[in-house]
């Protein structure tokens, strides 16, 4: 996935200097697909998973996922408003110390 990790690095700075917004929602559109056809089919066909909900390997897997959907809601803030407001909210009912708009948070570093 580092290349992916690339191509997604790339789209946080077009995204930042608001050029090229099309490219910038095509390698977005890249790295979710990337993201749910690797990262959660692979977590998907771990039994074990359902087994000890509270082990490390599922705590991380839920960490992972819930930073790349907190990063990915950053970044489309200005592309989707209303959208990543409403994904912001349900982010935010499991961590209030979040900013209480994505329109107030840190752009992901």
């Amino acid at each position: 996935m580092v290349t992916r990790d690339t191509q997604f690095r790339a789209a946080r700075v077009l995204a930042r200097r608001a050029m090229g917004s099309a490219a910038a929602c095509a390698r977005i559109a890249g790295f979710i697909e990337a993201l749910s056809s690797r990262y959660l089919d692979l977590c998907r066909g771990r039994d074990r998973y359902r087994q000890y909900p509270n082990s490390s390997e599922y705590l991380a897997a839920r960490a992972t996922l819930y930073d790349c959907i907190e990063v990915l809601t950053r970044l489309m803030a200005p592309i989707t408003p209303f959208l990543t407001d409403r994904v912001w909210s349900l982010l935010r009912s499991g961590r209030p110390e979040l900013p209480a708009s994505v329109h107030l948070a840190r752009w992901p570093r």
